[in-house]
């Protein structure tokens, strides 16, 4: 009986220990294998992550603040009005404004601003005050100034650097479409240039 029990103690001791080595030898295998894997995957990290992938990004300003930037440093403004619900208006940020030669125009020659046209604060612009509107979700009262009425979701409105109207642009528009509207208002050819002439010469720079 003690004979039977001691063997059976005696097999199951090498088992333990041949188990036990294997899984020390596991862990070191992994462990050199995640040492050489680690820097890899933190270069693939950065490479795709890191500065080559930096989204590029339009310095948007309140409306008071583009103003008054406008009034030491002269520049157009552009106005896009959004709601939070506007499926276009995202479209517009995501594809439109996040394009590189787009940005960087818009980054040079604008003051841009970003106004929620369902926004519930009040707004002072050029000596008036505008207030939200009165029926809850409903247009703010000055984006119906700047449309004239006429709102739809986006439009972006274009004034100069005294912030007076230029004209109000409604609906989407990709980064080629939008590209001549920029130059046309940025180079104040719209002084003495009909639209469809300077569109029909205009050469993309994208």
């Amino acid at each position: 009986m003690a004979q039977g029990v001691i063997r059976t103690a005696c097999r199951t001791k090498p088992l333990a220990s041949t188990f036990t080595g294997k899984y020390q030898q596991y862990n070191m295998r992994t462990n050199v294998l995640l040492a050489l894997a680690l820097p890899l995957l933190a270069l693939a990290m950065y490479g795709c992550g890191g500065a080559q992938a930096q989204p590029n990004t339009i310095e948007w300003l309140t409306l008071p603040e583009a103003v008054e930037r406008a009034k030491t440093d002269p520049r157009p403004i552009l106005v896009d009005l959004y709601t939070d619900w506007c499926g276009y208006c995202k479209r517009l940020d995501a594809y439109t404004f996040s394009n590189k030669g787009i940005a960087e125009f818009i980054g040079t020659k604008y003051y841009a601003v970003k106004f929620n046209a369902e926004q519930h604060d009040s707004v002072e612009f050029r000596g008036t005050k505008y207030g939200p509107s009165s029926e809850g979700r409903g247009p703010h009262e000055l984006a119906v100034a700047l449309t004239g009425g006429k709102l739809s979701y986006p439009t972006i409105v274009y004034l100069d650097a005294t912030g007076s109207l230029i004209t109000a642009v409604p609906g989407y528009y990709s980064p080629t479409q939008i590209e001549p509207i920029l130059h046309y208002i940025a180079t104040e050819a719209y002084k003495t240039q009909d639209w469809e002439t300077f569109n029909g010469s205009f050469k993309s720079k994208l």
